[in-house]
């Protein structure tokens, strides 16, 4: 469960920190922050991908090609590469599967 932490100072101005992950102690961080850290271990056209999955995680192949203006074989050689780095996984049935990113 995640709580916030206040403490009130000698100027009686509640101050309220940032809520952290019970498990570790660390600072939660946002999707955008850890897309920012693919960033340094992708292609472009990978992050574009990553980024076009992480928007909607229902997109399809097609629907791919069609929008960052590559083909479909390359959108193929991308999403391989991707999952073979362990960064997006496909789970579900044909017509009702979602794109998962994984965050290393």
């Amino acid at each position: 469960m995640l709580e916030t932490q206040c403490s009130k100072p000698q100027n009686g101005v509640s101050k309220i920190s940032k809520p952290q992950n019970e498990v570790s102690g660390t600072m939660l961080t946002t999707e955008a922050e850890r897309l920012s850290g693919l960033e340094k271990r992708l292609s472009m056209k990978e992050m574009a991908i990553v980024t076009l999955i992480s928007q909607n995680n229902h997109i399809t192949l097609k629907e791919l090609a069609a929008r960052p203006g590559m083909s479909k074989s390359t959108i193929d050689r991308i999403i391989k590469s991707l999952k073979e780095k362990g960064i997006v996984q496909r789970i579900g049935a044909k017509n009702k599967s979602v794109w998962h990113i994984i965050f290393p």
